[in-house]
């Protein structure tokens, strides 16, 4: 299969899978069923400025790259300011949301594998009941490379979420040292139960 295709604004559209669980949010699919794609789902997402998605949890990896303005990342309870040139990647089943604290609008690439479920079919995403996306955030410092990593991955039963900014290697200095790192997923912790149904 060979798929090509040109991006334009009128592709950004609300996403009804968000309705009532966010604000100015669009998305535009760019690879996903409807050209053949198995595996993959590739969108542009924006998110307007005072906009924010609540916090929720899927059945897929995603990962992004922020591609203009500045955003609130939020997974499970760490909190992160992300600007154009940051990039990271959700593992299955951790909670995160986005809000839009600036004047403009935030773009970003977003990668889902395998591919959310085209509606109509089961359920892979869930919001957590009253949840809502956090205001604050510290910068993302990634002066000493790991430290995200190390932070989400130091204790057994703790979801992985990595945060890196591009540019920088994100085990710049892992030959200096060994690291061994045992996680177990939590899919049936209390964040996922309290999601909404």
């Amino acid at each position: 299969m060979h798929y090509f295709g040109k991006f334009q604004d009128s592709m950004l559209v609300g996403d009804p899978l968000f309705a009532g669980h966010g604000e100015g949010y669009s998305r535009a699919p760019l690879v996903n069923h409807t050209i053949g794609s198995v595996l993959t789902g590739l969108s542009i997402c924006k998110l307007a400025a005072g906009g924010a998605l609540d916090p929720h949890v899927h059945s897929f990896e995603e990962g992004f790259y922020v591609l203009s303005g500045e955003a609130v990342f939020a997974v499970n309870d760490q909190a992160y300011l992300l600007k154009a040139g940051d990039y990271g990647v959700v593992k299955v089943g951790a909670l995160h949301a986005w809000r839009n604290l600036g004047p403009s609008p935030v773009r970003w690439l977003q990668m889902n594998a395998p591919q959310p479920k085209a509606a109509g079919k089961e359920r892979d995403t869930f919001f957590r009941k009253g949840g809502t996306a956090p205001s604050e955030a510290k910068p993302l410092d990634l002066a000493r490379p790991l430290q995200s990593t190390e932070h989400f991955l130091q204790c057994v039963n703790v979801h992985a979420v990595l945060i890196h900014r591009h540019g920088q290697r994100p085990h710049a200095h892992a030959a200096e040292r060994p690291l061994v790192y045992e996680v177990r997923w939590r899919f049936g912790n209390d964040d996922i139960a309290r999601v909404e149904q």
